[in-house]
């Protein structure tokens, strides 16, 4: 400070000079090129796939990853490029005859817009202990920061819903070729029939045969239903490890769970279980409370298989994990990995049954038997047919939500009055300008003295 004081006096004039010519580009800055800043809020809500196979209860961890994947999509490379071909952003960050000249405006220039926008002009912000995501953007036009949020969060619906919706679609194609196929199926089963009956004498069967034709019917259909939801699993995993690939260049390792024996033991539980409540669905109802409690340990044994499978997952994962994309897509894999161990072991215990009641049914007469078959097809097309349709009006109506529900717009964006931060940035750079006005004379001393 003693040596500073002096200093100061001696070069008073010049000090002042120089903080004069710093401040002014303060001022050029500020006031010349203001920064306008606009902010849109949206709130965003956890919905489940539309598809067949139903996630459990979401804990706080899977919803806070939820909103944290949809900030890293409003910012992710093909929602940016749709915002800057929509509003045309690369004539803001190129020179005109680079736009304009095809040959010259390449990829290059689109990146390095796209760059740009990511890393300085848009931030995205989650609201603490909400679901509410706030948008910003800066911009040197205060209509256009305000145009440039509303179209990036338009944008992003409209993507976000094709996005949520391709596997849908594919489910729901699926769905209703099944749909199809069964109604041809249902209608042929009926002529058979139709066709036994008039060839035939009127032939009634015993009350046992009809016993034991209706159960099996029944787990025939739950058999036919649990074929159709172990494909639609395969074509969700085919579909998750081919995102992955496509965002990271990089798939999620597969899972050998048959080198476990955690895994292993808790797959020949789970078959044990399949296998008992479809021996006590023989003797009693879907709402009795052997079934239910059956259905209860079937529940918790999937939880302890969700466990160890996430378990080895995530020992063999990299620091891919980190991304919320990335781990949102790893906790899906894992999910629909234990649906399919546990269909796979409820179509083993169901053919079980069948098996038993085909001995059963064996030793009835002939034409009893070939009427026994024909009435049994019917039921299980039936049963099969009114599966495929409430599976199309589930998955229908899950897209409709997923429509209108998952995202919403609070509050958009408004154009701003004033520059933002404008009292801040003066500040700011008035001590800026004011330790360079003080340090050049400084630095100018210094060297002075040890050239000497």
């Amino acid at each position: 400070m003693t040596y500073l004081t002096p200093l100061i006096f001696r070069n008073k004039i010049k000090i002042l000079i120089l903080f004069l010519i710093s401040f002014s580009f303060v001022l050029i800055k500020v006031f010349v090129f203001p920064i306008y800043e606009s902010t849109a809020t949206i709130m965003v809500d956890y919905k489940k796939n539309p598809t067949s196979v139903e996630s459990e209860k979401i804990d706080a961890r899977d919803y806070i990853g939820y909103i944290r994947m949809h900030m890293e999509l409003l910012k992710s490379r093909p929602v940016i490029e749709k915002l800057i071909e929509q509003l045309e952003l690369y004539k803001d960050f190129s020179k005109s005859e680079d736009w304009q000249n095809s040959s010259v405006f390449s990829k290059k220039i689109f990146q390095s817009t796209v760059e740009k926008l990511q890393k300085k002009y848009i931030t995205i912000a989650n609201i603490p202990l909400t679901n509410l995501i706030e948008v910003t953007v800066k911009y040197k036009e205060p209509d256009k920061a305000a145009k440039i949020v509303n179209t990036l969060v338009d944008i992003y619906i409209d993507w976000s819903i094709g996005f949520l919706h391709k596997e849908a679609d594919k489910v729901g194609d699926f769905v209703e070729k099944e749909l199809d196929l069964v109604h041809s199926r249902l209608m042929k089963s009926e002529d058979e029939l139709k066709k036994f009956e008039e060839e035939n004498s009127i032939i009634n069967l015993s009350e046992e045969a009809k016993i034991h034709l209706n159960r099996q019917a029944e787990f025939e259909s739950r058999y036919s239903c649990a074929e159709i939801q172990e494909k639609e699993l395969k074509m969700r995993l085919k579909a998750i490890h081919r995102r992955a690939a496509c965002e990271y260049g990089k798939s999620i390792p597969s899972i050998s769970t048959a080198e476990n024996p955690v895994v292993r033991e808790t797959e020949i539980k789970l078959l044990e279980l399949e296998i008992e409540l479809s021996r006590l669905l023989e003797l009693y109802t879907e709402e009795s409370p052997q079934v239910r409690y059956t259905k209860k340990r079937i529940l918790q044994v999937k939880k302890r298989l969700n466990d160890e499978i996430s378990k080895i997952l995530n020992s063999e994962i990299s620091i891919y994990t980190i991304n919320p994309i990335y781990q949102n897509l790893v906790k899906e894999l894992i999910h629909v990995e234990t649906e399919a161990i546990g269909v796979k072991a409820q179509k083993k215990a169901i053919s079980e049954s069948i098996k038993n009641y085909g001995i059963k049914l064996k030793d009835i007469p002939k034409k009893e038997l070939k009427l026994a078959r024909l009435m049994r097809d019917i039921k299980i097309n039936e049963a099969l047919y009114r599966f495929l349709i409430q599976e199309n009006e589930n998955i229908q109506l899950l897209k409709a939500k997923q429509t209108t529900e998952n995202i919403k717009i609070v509050s958009p964006a408004v154009i701003p009055l004033k520059p933002k931060g404008r009292l801040l940035n003066l500040l700011i750079g008035g001590i800026i300008s004011l330790i360079v006005s003080l340090g050049m004379p400084y630095l100018m001393e210094t060297s002075k003295d040890v050239k000497r």
